[in-house]
């Protein structure tokens, strides 16, 4: 039986990652493409098109959610890819196909589909970019690691003045974690 590791490597842009050896997803390519501090929340590999016909060619890739933008890879052609703002992005939703599991989002009179191989993926990946779009609308930003570990501190000498239980103290601990 094949030993199964998983690895995470942290870098200044995101992760590379190594699931139980067996689906690798490298975004070394793709960081010359990040911000700075532009972080990769997930992404999914498969074929994006846009439904609107005549206009681009189905290409197979990875769509990249970050903390600012979808990013769109191209498999064969890396150092190529394709931004969609969050600010112009009308609509995400689970796409209607009959193949696959579509990641649908509407951009600017554009309908663009991800088909991937996984629908907890795309449902996953739904849920961040929703909350990257509606957190960009707000104007309100992720919390800094270092304010969620400050809160965390703030809660632990509460516990200790038997301000709040135990329970507490953890569900909420859970909570902050949860935010980075």
């Amino acid at each position: 039986m094949a030993k199964l590791e998983a690895t995470i490597k942290s870098t200044s842009a995101g992760y590379l990652k190594e699931t139980m050896g067996l689906l690798k997803v490298d975004y070394s390519a793709l960081l010359p493409h990040l911000g700075k501090e532009e972080k990769i929340l997930d992404s999914l590999s498969g074929y994006l098109k846009n439904t609107v016909p005549g206009n681009e060619p189905e290409r197979q890739g990875m769509l990249v959610a970050t903390d600012r933008r979808l990013i769109f890879q191209m498999r064969e052609k890396k150092d190529e890819v394709i931004s969609f703002p969050y600010s112009e992005i009308l609509k995400v939703d689970e796409g209607g196909g009959y193949t696959g599991h579509p990641f649908e989002f509407r951009i600017r009179g554009k309908i663009y589909e991800m088909f991937a191989t996984r629908r907890g993926n795309v449902r996953r990946m739904i849920s961040i970019v929703k909350m990257e779009i509606e957190r960009m609308r707000d104007g309100s930003s992720r919390p800094v690691q270092s304010d969620v570990y400050s809160e965390i501190a703030k809660l632990g000498e509460l516990k200790d003045k038997g301000l709040i239980t135990a329970e507490e103290y953890d569900q909420k601990k859970k909570e902050l974690l949860t935010r980075i």
